[in-house]
């Protein structure tokens, strides 16, 4: 029942009838029908009906029609070996050579290959160590790293590192946020996630998409500051606020809620505006962490009270018995510190909350205000 120089099917006409005469384009049950076995698959389909099938499928594509093997008509696996079709195979190879060599340009397969690997295992590398974010569906989309036969090309990869860079900011976003970002200003966040993943995956964002996902990472970025400096004030009770912080602080809120995209002029606006508040937030200002905050103090090794502030905020340390002997300049705003005669300078203040102390080692307090008088 097969066709010369072709793979010679296994089944009998008379002994496997139900197999061979099985309808599939209506010829199959003809007495002098023959069969060609596709080494594929291993199905066994009517050569009249199978030659039509696999040159329409080839000669009708479209141009908006994606390049493809023919296919089995029966399971829709692929045909790739069949010798019959080898001309039509090699022809659709070279169709689909001229486009990979259109979207990958000069760069070889294998140079595509090799930074799908480097992508794979920096992807990894970055999701074992997210604490806040879990792909869980959306990892599909990943997974196409591990397949060596899954074609990407330059803006799928491209895309891929672009999603890697934004969600390593989210997890570091809601990793901040724990503390100092309600429940509901998180939601967000996890939208953004959505869009990243919701978007066509065959090509990289557009330009334009790249910036608002950019400016909106920046905004809340900003929200974090703002909600943990927030928090700080209404758990602390030595901070109260001027008139104009307090105006500065009502700016702050208006920027970070404020409806459309946020702008480069949104940010220098925050940033400057965070400056008129950095005495009122001195710790977070520094960008160290409990943790950091208690090794420094315990790497000084000095008793309670030897930490102060500048005019504007900027902490520093007087080691010694912690009164002030001698005047500088501040190395951040270039603002006086220090004092003489273990006099403070009236501009500078005690900076209780880098050790947790009352009050300065040299003070009414601590029983240190006398002056020797051959000092």
């Amino acid at each position: 029942i097969g066709i010369c120089r072709e793979p010679c099917p296994r089944e009998c006409r008379i002994c496997d009838k139900n197999i061979v005469q099985e309808i599939l384009f209506g010829t199959e049950d003809e007495p002098d029908a023959r069969f060609v076995l596709l080494p594929d698959c291993k199905h066994i389909i009517e050569v009249t009906g199978l030659d039509k099938f696999v040159n329409d499928s080839y000669n009708n594509s479209q141009e908006d029609t994606p390049i493809r093997f023919p296919e089995c008509p029966r399971c829709k696996q692929n045909i790739r070996r069949c010798m019959r079709y080898m001309p039509i195979l090699n022809r659709v190879h070279n169709l689909i050579a001229q486009v990979k060599k259109k979207i990958v340009g000069n760069q070889t397969e294998k140079e595509i290959n090799g930074r799908r690997i480097l992508l794979m295992t920096d992807f990894r590398r970055t999701e074992a160590n997210w604490k806040e974010i879990s792909l869980r569906e959306n990892k599909e989309f990943f997974n196409r790293l591990d397949d060596p036969y899954y074609f990407l090309n330059d803006g799928i990869l491209i895309r891929m590192k672009n999603i890697l860079t934004f969600l390593n900011e989210i997890d570091k976003l809601l990793i901040d946020g724990r503390k100092a970002l309600p429940k509901i200003l998180r939601l967000p966040l996890h939208h953004i996630i959505k869009y990243l993943f919701a978007q066509p995956q065959n090509r990289n964002f557009a330009e334009q998409q790249i910036k608002d996902i950019e400016a909106e990472l920046i905004r809340f970025r900003r929200v974090v500051y703002y909600e943990a400096l927030l928090k700080f004030i209404n758990e602390n009770s030595k901070c109260a606020l001027k008139p104009d912080e307090q105006n500065s602080l009502d700016s702050l809120k208006h920027l970070t809620k404020k409806t459309g995209r946020f702008t480069d002029i949104d940010k220098e606006n925050f940033d400057s505006l965070i400056k008129t508040l950095e005495n009122l937030y001195n710790l977070p200002g520094l960008g160290i962490t409990e943790n950091e905050r208690v090794a420094i103090v315990a790497a000084l090794n000095l008793k309670k009270g030897h930490w102060y502030v500048c005019p504007k905020g900027h902490p520093y340390v007087i080691t010694e018995c912690g009164g002030a002997n001698q005047e500088s300049l501040c190395p951040e705003c270039r603002e006086k510190i220090g004092g003489q005669k273990h006099q403070l300078l009236s501009t500078n203040r005690h900076f209780d909350l880098m050790d947790n102390s009352q009050y300065a080692a040299w003070s009414d307090q601590a029983n240190l205000n006398f002056i020797p008088q051959n000092i």
